[in-house]
């Protein structure tokens, strides 16, 4: 399951761990954090950072901190890196470049599905049924966002305007406990 970060102080992160027991490890992107990660490896916890990248602003802001990151980036059981310039640069900052393998960003490097118009059509119908109402599609919302969204809806149907709507929260795992939500809103 998935938790929040603790703030990355010894006391947060020891008191976190103490209730949360990782059997591994994943973080993204540019969150490094010196603290968790030596807590981490204490425990023999594998440690493993996908979507790697390092910026020149980031790169500039951990070398000013080299000896807190270094220790802890050295260890890493795996890095998925997003460019070979990211490589370079995670490399300089001290990870062991035989434990890197440039993957690209596996948020934007997907390719999309491809579907013909008939198929476009058939889930259209089975979505909204015969309508050909405008869609609006409210991905990765927050359930705040949700209230506001819902007013404006609300105001644009009184107002006779027909639209079909799809939301879709922010944080799937909450769909998977049930307490999440995604419908689909059909104007007729």
């Amino acid at each position: 399951y998935t938790r929040i970060l603790p703030f990355d102080a010894p006391w947060c992160v020891k008191r976190a761990l103490s209730r949360v027991h990782p059997r591994m490890f994943i973080f993204s992107e540019t969150e490094i954090w010196p603290t968790l990660l030596e807590a981490l490896e204490k425990q023999n916890i594998p440690r493993f950072f996908i979507n790697a990248r390092i910026s020149d602003y980031t790169l500039l802001k951990y070398h000013r901190i080299k000896s807190l990151v270094a220790p802890r980036l050295a260890h890493l059981s795996g890095v998925a890196a997003v460019s070979e310039e990211d490589c370079a640069r995670l490399v300089a900052l001290g990870v062991d470049s035989k434990k890197i393998a440039v993957t690209g960003n596996t948020k934007y490097d997907s390719q999309p599905s491809v579907i013909g118009e008939n198929e476009k059509e058939a889930l259209r119908r089975k979505l909204f049924g015969a309508t050909n109402n405008a869609i609006l599609v409210l991905g990765s919302i927050r359930p705040q966002e949700m209230e506001l969204w819902a007013s404006a809806i609300s105001r644009v149907r009184l107002a006779g305007g027909n639209l079909n709507v799809v939301v879709v929260p922010r944080h799937l795992e909450k769909l998977e406990a049930g307490r999440g939500y995604v419908f689909i809103m059909n104007s007729d």
